[in-house]
């Protein structure tokens, strides 16, 4: 074998060359030699290595055997096993564990078992105390089923009552009017039933308690029902007079049962128990034995109790029934029928007459003047007033004719069976003459009268509402020919009504669509040298009517109370012309507006008044509020205060039409007017007729002397304005000088001055 290697030489440029050559067999003994050597030691290392570890190997699997070995004996319930420590390392620190954990197990073995024989202990207690109980429980059940026993007859009973008494009270909660005869008598039939015995009775006494009435019997003597009986006396009278029951278990030896003629001879005992209403005893429930004495039990007594209770509410719904009934329809004041009796009765009436079976007259009848009575005495003397005018109908008809009340002061008769109007002229003048006469109201003595519209079925209609209708027609038809008489039906007055109906509609619709206007017709000075003012006159032109006249539309606007809203929207429109008046510097001629007494009678009329000017921007003395006579009628001190408060703030005060109503001297000195305007129909004939002139120049002197402005309305001719002229009249208005204008026209007529 040989080696080369290359050996490179300092200052030399090529390496030098070193080859070794060695025999094989040389070099490889060497490497023998090694090999051996190594194997050898590597054996050795081997048999060591596998000692040790089959030593450590049995030093650390010991400890563990030991532990496994005692844990089986704690599984098998040995606590008193304990490991070895032998070292300080990890397995003794296990051991050392384990035994600590092995010492408290015990001590809670200990424990629990001390626990369990203490808890064993006193369930043996409670057992024995179960079994105590267990006896009590046996003894219990047994005196409990022996109660059972005794116990089934009395729930039999109790089912039988309670059948009795839902069978009753179902009768009262869903019985119809007119059945309380039937409901007493099954009463009666059970409590006898109930209580085993013989007879009895269900008995009312009268208002006063002085007689007794049976009304239902049984195991009596028949003839005794409904006979009138002292209730003063006998059982009755014990139980009316103390209001308790009266129970006697031995009647045959009771001394006073001479006295009730109501029980036979053979009872041998009795109870009675009161019917009560209202606190009252109204009636008594009797129930009687023969024979052999009978003694009562509680339950029974409660039972009997029960049925009595059932029938004082029999008796009480029966009362409340005839009360409400006669709340129903029949007027709480007079007794007499209602409107809802009257129409029953004329729906009663009116099928027979489409039959052909019936005919008659109805009266509608208004007191004349009667709110007066109200508002000057007070209602009740009104209402004492309507209870004796109620009196004199029924002696004035007869007991043949119907009378209702069917509110207020209206009431109507009805007299089947006459059909001629002379007849039925004769029956309305009679309750005229009947009527009208002097009533005593608190301590006066006041005359009233009555207005009566007559109808006459079946020639006038053949329903009920048709009829009436006709008749409060008629009723007004008399009242508007002076009251105090009476009118017959005829088609033209339903016409007249059915006019003023669509004229009233038409009004209120008008004021919505703006129908309506102002006409202003001027007012100069008696020489008509100058304007002074305008009177605001209202005008409708209807969509549907056409031109209407203001005396067939304002008095209508009055009854239906149009006139407020009316007259404000005049007065509004008043105060706006007005304004434009001022504006152009003519603020000195006033506007005159009328009011109506409906207007002045409410309560803001001043208010109303004040905020139009106020709103309109313009003087209170540029409008002018006319009123009529007619105003004071109905309230003088009231109208008179508002007026004075409209003076106050600067409102010029007129009273128109002087001397076509009640003028009176004394409410002119009074009225806080400051003009005074002559009505029309006097100055019409102060050329022809003198005396008409005196008065006329008459008026005008008074209201000079009052310190009065005088205004002569419907001036048309030189010749009256030449007299007033001279009896110096100090303003003039009429078609003289100018009809009336649409607002336009009036203020080019201002603007031409």
């Amino acid at each position: 074998m040989c080696a080369y290697r290359a050996i490179p030489i300092p200052g030399k440029s090529k390496p030098w060359s070193l080859i070794v050559v060695q025999e094989k067999r040389t070099v490889m003994a060497f490497m023998d030699y090694v090999t051996l050597n190594a194997t050898l030691v590597g054996i050795l290392v081997i048999v060591f290595s596998a000692l040790l570890t089959m030593w450590f190997s049995r030093r650390l699997t010991n400890p563990l055997i030991d532990i496994v070995h005692a844990t089986n004996q704690i599984k098998d319930g040995d606590l008193a096993v304990e490991l070895t420590v032998n070292s300080a390392n990890e397995f003794g620190i296990l051991a050392a564990n384990f035994n600590q954990m092995v010492y408290e197990l015990r001590q809670h073995r200990e424990r629990l078992q001390g626990l369990v024989e203490a808890r064993t202990a006193q369930l043996e207690a409670v057992n024995q105390e179960m079994a105590a109980m267990n006896e009590i429980l046996e003894d219990t059940n047994q005196r409990l089923n022996d109660e059972n026993l005794a116990r089934r007859q009395t729930e039999e009973n109790l089912i039988l009552r309670e059948r009795q008494y839902r069978a009753i009270t179902g009768l009262l909660t869903q019985r119809q009017a007119g059945e309380r005869e039937d409901i007493l008598e099954i009463i009666l039939h059970n409590a006898i039933k109930l209580l085993n015995a013989v007879a009895g009775y269900i008995g009312l006494f009268d208002d006063r308690g002085k007689n007794f009435y049976i009304h239902y019997g049984i195991g009596i003597d028949r003839a005794q029902i409904m006979q009138p009986q002292p209730g003063h006396i006998g059982i009755q009278g014990q139980v009316y007079s103390t209001g308790k029951i009266c129970y006697i278990a031995e009647y045959r030896a009771h001394p006073k049962r001479s006295f009730d003629k109501t029980l036979k001879p053979s009872t041998s005992s009795v109870i009675a128990v009161p019917l009560k209403q209202a606190g009252k005893v109204s009636g008594i429930l009797t129930i009687s034995w023969s024979e052999v004495a009978t003694s009562i039990k509680a339950e029974d007594l409660a039972g009997l109790h029960q049925f009595a209770d059932l029938a004082s509410v029999a008796l009480e719904q029966d009362t409340a029934q005839k009360r409400i009934s006669e709340i129903a329809f029949h007027d709480t004041l007079t007794g007499l029928p209602n409107r809802v009796n009257l129409n029953l009765y004329l729906k009663a009436m009116l099928e027979r007459v489409h039959l052909g079976q019936s005919s008659g007259v109805i009266l509608f009848i208004d007191i004349d003047e009667f709110k007066e009575i109200n508002d000057n005495f007070g209602h009740s003397f009104g209402d004492d007033v309507l209870v004796t005018v109620s009196q004199y109908l029924v002696a004035a008809v007869g007991e043949g004719a119907f009378i209702s009340r069917i509110g207020g002061d209206e009431f109507i008769v009805v007299v089947p069976g006459e059909t001629n109007r002379d007849r039925a002229a004769k029956i309305a003048s009679n309750v005229i003459r009947e009527l009208c006469k002097e009533y005593q109201v608190a301590y006066e003595r006041v005359h009233l009268s009555a207005s009566v519209g007559v109808v006459v079925y079946p020639d006038d209609g053949g329903m009920a509402e048709d009829l009436l209708k006709k008749a409060d027609i008629a009723m007004y038809a008399a009242k508007k020919a002076g009251k105090n008489c009476w009118r017959f039906y005829e088609p033209v007055l339903l016409q007249e009504t059915n006019e003023k109906m669509v004229l009233t509609n038409g009004l209120r619709r008008g004021l919505e669509r703006g129908e309506f206007s102002l006409q202003y017709q001027p007012q100069y000075a008696s020489a008509g040298e100058y304007l002074v003012g305008f009177e605001a006159l209202l005008r409708w032109n209807s969509a549907d009517h056409g031109f209407m006249p203001p005396n067939r539309f304002i008095p209508l606007a009055e009854q239906t109370g149009l006139i407020v809203p009316i007259g404000e929207w005049v007065l509004t429109e008043a105060c706006r012309f007005a304004r434009r008046l001022s504006d152009m510097g003519k603020g000195d001629i006033h506007v005159a507006v009328n009011i109506s007494l409906r207007q002045l009678v409410s309560d803001n009329f001043v208010d109303r008044v004040r905020s139009c000017i106020e709103n309109a921007g313009i003087e209170p003395g540029q409008i002018e509020i006319e009123i009529t006579e007619s105003v004071f009628i109905e309230s003088v001190n009231d109208a008179i205060l508002k007026l004075c408060q409209l003076r106050d703030i600067g409102v010029i005060l007129s009273l128109d039409d002087f001397g076509t109503g009640y003028s009176s001297l004394t409410y002119l000195r009074s009225l806080p007017v400051g003009v005074l305007k002559i009505d029309k129909s006097f100055i019409d004939e102060i050329i022809n007729d003198q005396a008409q002139l005196h008065v006329v120049g008459a008026i005008i002197n008074l209201g000079h002397t009052l310190g009065l402005t005088l205004v002569a309305e419907g001036v048309e001719t030189e010749k009256q304005l030449k007299i007033l002229s001279e009896y110096r009249c100090d303003r003039i208005q009429g078609y003289i000088f100018s009809k009336p204008l649409m607002e336009e026209v009036a203020i080019e007529l201002v603007q031409g001055m």
